[in-house]
């Protein structure tokens, strides 16, 4: 429990530096007191002991992978709105078993422009995704599968 505060209290703490655009010392703690603050405050709210299966540095690593992957969904999307688009519901399999990264791949999936999850069950997850007109459901199952498994196999390798 101690030990995912504090990586809980880091990942705070490089968030803040982000926001922050600098590296000071003075930033670095300002960080570290306001993450350690967050971490206390809210440490009957986060669920820090259902993170206890997670490798932290290849979730980071998983983190700055989906910014990217955010700026060439906004792409996408723009591109099928212009085009013409048509939202459909799939439904896609997923090898990820620990709850906390099965949630953090459907939060993936949401803030990827163009595609929004519906649900999570045992293993399946739900998605309305866009795409051209002229698809049909094979190449939407298809388009979303791959979505999901670049997302994914980061993901797993997370997963201790």
């Amino acid at each position: 429990m101690k030990r995912n505060a504090a990586y809980m209290i880091i990942m705070l703490t490089i968030i803040w530096l982000i926001l922050r655009e600098e590296v000071t010392l003075w930033s670095v703690l300002t960080g570290l007191v306001f993450g350690t603050l967050c971490v206390l405050f809210c440490r009957k709210f986060l669920p820090l002991d259902k993170i206890a299966g997670v490798n932290y540095f290849w979730f980071l690593l998983y983190l700055f992978y989906l910014i990217g992957q955010m700026y060439l969904g906004a792409l996408s999307a723009i591109r099928l709105v212009v085009k013409g688009a048509k939202a459909d519901v799939i439904s896609v399999n997923t090898e990820i078993t620990n709850d906390f990264l099965r949630v953090m791949l459907a939060n993936s999936i949401t803030i990827v422009p163009g595609s929004v999850t519906l649900e999570i069950k045992a293993g399946r997850i739900t998605v309305l995704s866009l795409h051209d007109k002229g698809w049909g459901m094979a190449e939407l199952t298809e388009a979303g599968d791959r979505i999901v498994r670049r997302l994914e196999k980061r993901l797993i390798k997370a997963q201790k």
